[in-house]
């Protein structure tokens, strides 16, 4: 058995890259009055000069659209995932999605047996406007000791307010069902997980709003 979950597509990449040049453009335009009077460039170096902003802000911003936790494959085996690479690797996966699509060469494999225990849990950070924002986290503990983290934001967190207090869940990466989901699968492939805050249970019912549940549990800020 193989399940996908939330791997980025090409058109995710297109239409983030059309966003960011519209925004380069504007901004562009915006600055064409200050760079003709007060450098004194002619149209056609101002436009060079255009091309070559919005070249460097779509390699500065469209790695970002890159977003780690949402990319991976669980097997009967084993956990495909996409480590949390630098920009410029991101950079490089990023044209390797518009040219083939293909990115399985970027993915780590952690196979189940090699896992001694998961720890579902959760970070808590200082927000705006007095919230905390929260990201879930699994950690895995492997055999030789080693330890592995993936997180994954909770639906709860977004932009300036929390989205059940109004705030829009543009950072949001997986739905509750998805994390539930991925931990019962892996439950059923022989791992044990540990869930301290009883983070599971609150995430099966759709009555309870995670942001509110966590911000119930007494867990310090981490800056």
């Amino acid at each position: 058995m193989k399940q996908k979950k939330g791997n980025v597509s090409r058109g995710k990449i297109l239409a983030s890259a059309a966003v960011i040049a519209v925004i380069g453009l504007l901004f562009g335009v915006a600055m064409q009055g200050l760079l003709k009077d007060t450098l004194g460039l002619s149209q056609s170096n101002i436009t060079i000069c255009m091309i070559v902003f919005l070249m460097f802000v779509e390699c500065l911003w469209l790695p970002f659209a890159i977003d780690s936790s949402k990319c991976m494959e669980y097997h009967e085996t084993y956990l495909a995932y996409l480590p949390p690479y630098g920009h410029f690797k991101k950079l490089s996966l990023v044209l390797q999605i518009l040219l083939s699509k293909e990115i399985s060469d970027f993915y780590e494999r952690l196979y189940w047996h090699e896992i001694d225990r998961v720890k579902f849990t959760f970070e808590r950070k200082w927000g705006t406007w007095g919230y905390s924002r929260y990201t879930m986290q699994l950690y895995f503990l492997l055999k030789n000791k080693d330890v592995k983290l993936f997180t994954m934001n909770s639906m709860e967190n977004g932009f300036l307010l929390p989205s059940s207090t109004g705030g829009l869940p543009i950072f949001a990466n997986l739905h509750h069902e998805d994390i539930v989901n991925i931990l019962q699968y892996m439950k059923t492939c022989g791992v044990i997980i540990e869930d301290p805050y009883h983070l599971l249970e609150a995430l099966k019912n759709p009555d309870i709003t995670m942001y509110e549940y966590m911000e119930t549990i007494n867990k310090p800020y981490k800056f």
